[in-house]
């Protein structure tokens, strides 16, 4: 993508869901660039999970996310407004196995599908900058643990 083209289409906010493969970095980075010349004025963007987000984490798309907010945290991104959201564990994607705790899930809690929701109205704001450099955890209606988990199944067939 180049900023020319950016330009053409006179864009004036983005919303980036990046991969997670080793080039991440190379890549969102290069587009964030791109979006600053093309005097892009606000991205929502997509990254991992708080827990992984850091530059010592092992996982190597934690620290690619990680890196990518704080290259546009620095001076010479300060007229590109940004803000992370980090989709907290769903599992929609990963408990398949609990069908009946998933479609009561369903029914009452947050799916990936919100953090698409999220960004949206991000983007339709007309002033952002209360959220520029904003890093939001996107979940359902409770925080719930590896612990809550378990008991879940019980909890299903009282």
């Amino acid at each position: 993508m180049s900023s020319t083209i950016l330009i053409i289409g006179a864009t004036v906010g983005a919303y980036i869901a990046p991969h997670n493969l080793p080039s991440q970095f190379a890549e969102e980075s290069n587009l964030h660039l791109a979006l600053l010349h093309a005097d892009v004025k606000y991205v929502v963007r997509i990254t991992t999970n708080a827990e992984v987000l850091s530059p010592t984490n092992p996982v190597f798309y934690g620290r690619a996310h990680w890196a990518i907010e704080n290259l546009l945290s620095q001076p010479e991104f300060k007229d590109l407004q940004w803000t992370s959201l980090q989709p907290n564990f769903f599992t929609i994607s990963h408990l398949a196995l609990v069908a009946d705790w998933v479609k009561k899930y369903r029914e009452t809690g947050g799916t990936a599908n919100d953090v698409g929701n999220v960004g949206a109205h991000l983007l339709a704001l007309d002033d952002p900058s209360p959220y520029n450099h904003g890093r939001y955890i996107v979940s359902g209606p409770e925080d719930i643990t590896g612990k809550d988990l378990v008991k879940l199944p019980r909890k299903l067939q009282v």
